[in-house]
């Protein structure tokens, strides 16, 4: 197979999917991406006062081993994801397709890490009556950013 299409083929995307084919498509923009960088910063902002609180409400108590969990805070909870994430996000140029790369895998990894990690379920699900919201509020956010990677129209 070669990377032409026939003279009938090309006719057909251009009539059915509205695309020119000898163009490389839309891009990726630095507006998207500044955006989703807004987003991101905006839910860490809210994330880390939640933790805060979280925090506040652990120290309250008479319990060591609580005290010992406080003083961890939300990189505990983001593990080893929230300077990987700020640095892609960073670095994230919509021409570099291996910056975009990393950014795409950084933001795969960390939402794994948000739906499947102990440590932010029991802050979600806390008992101290304290509203955290991790995975909503940084979901929300990777899903922003993952949206900043599809090429815009």
């Amino acid at each position: 197979m070669g990377d032409t299409i026939s003279p009938d083929n090309e006719q057909w995307v251009s009539r059915v999917l509205g695309i020119d084919p000898h163009t490389a498509g839309p891009a990726i923009t630095p507006e998207a991406l500044a955006a989703a960088r807004m987003a991101w910063q905006d839910a860490m902002d809210t994330a880390n006062q939640q933790i805060t609180a979280l925090q506040q409400a652990l120290l309250a108590t008479d319990d060591g081993d609580l005290h010992d969990i406080a003083e961890y805070g939300l990189s505990a909870v983001t593990g080893d994801f929230r300077v990987p994430m700020m640095s892609a996000l960073a670095g994230a140029d919509p021409a570099s397709k291996p910056s975009l790369a990393k950014l795409a895998k950084t933001v795969a990894e960390l939402s794994n890490h948000l739906a499947t990690d102990d440590r932010v379920m029991v802050c979600d699900e806390n008992s101290f009556g304290v509203a955290v919201s991790l995975r909503a509020t940084l979901g929300a956010a990777l899903t922003q950013v993952q949206r900043s990677l599809a090429p815009q129209s």
